[in-house]
């Protein structure tokens, strides 16, 4: 996984819309976010089969499961 040459604007474009945007399971959570600025500054989603699963705590856990993970 490559970065982009202009990876830091790309971020940024990213980040900026965020700041006012209120947590929701699944939508907009610590796994979405993190996995949002590395498709920004890549172009690769490291999550797309896990997104969309979840949107509660208790479902992410059961995602993260299905996927092998343990707990956050």
């Amino acid at each position: 996984m490559h970065r982009y040459p202009d990876w830091e604007a790309r971020l940024a474009a990213y980040l900026e819309p965020l700041r006012a945007r209120p947590f929701a399971w699944g939508r907009h959570d610590c796994s979405t976010f993190a996995a949002g600025a590395v498709e920004a500054m890549t172009g690769v989603d490291p999550m797309p089969e896990f997104r969309g699963r979840y949107s509660t705590a208790r479902g992410s856990v059961r995602a993260l499961r299905r996927f092998g993970a343990g707990t956050l």
